[in-house]
């Protein structure tokens, strides 16, 4: 899967749709962890973050441990490199302050990007309880 084909990107939504839904239980589990800290450029970066990311990155590895994966919370940490072929982007937390603030106005985002062309699977934060 090195090589992503746009034609069998529609078949990974399924797997992209199942990682996100894994992401979006560690939040829920890490919802009442403290903690908060402020990221070099002034956004706050939470537990729930981290265990999101975590969650997709393994997530990622499995579905295809050659392409790159480019995600917020890791950026921090380095400039990323994932030259001229398609790489994972992610943001594991979309709308942290929302989250922080206890609002589901937060998803969990990764996308395919391939040639200029991107593919996303998402999840809206609603609770289910």
């Amino acid at each position: 899967m090195a090589g992503i084909d746009l034609n069998v990107l529609s078949r990974l939504i399924d797997e992209l749709t199942a990682i996100t839904m894994s992401a979006a239980a560690a939040i829920r589990r890490a919802q009442s962890e403290g903690g908060i800290r402020v990221k070099a450029d002034g956004s706050p970066v939470t537990p729930a973050d981290e265990a999101a990311e975590e969650v997709i990155r393994r997530g990622l590895a499995h579905l295809d441990p050659v392409l790159p994966v480019v995600s917020e919370e890791a950026a921090e940490r380095g400039t990323p490199s994932v030259g001229s072929g398609p790489y994972f982007l992610v943001d594991p937390l979309d709308g942290t302050r929302e989250f922080i603030a206890g609002r589901d106005e937060y998803t969990i985002n990764i996308a395919v990007v391939a040639e200029g062309t991107r593919c996303s699977a998402w999840s809206p934060s609603r609770r289910s309880d």
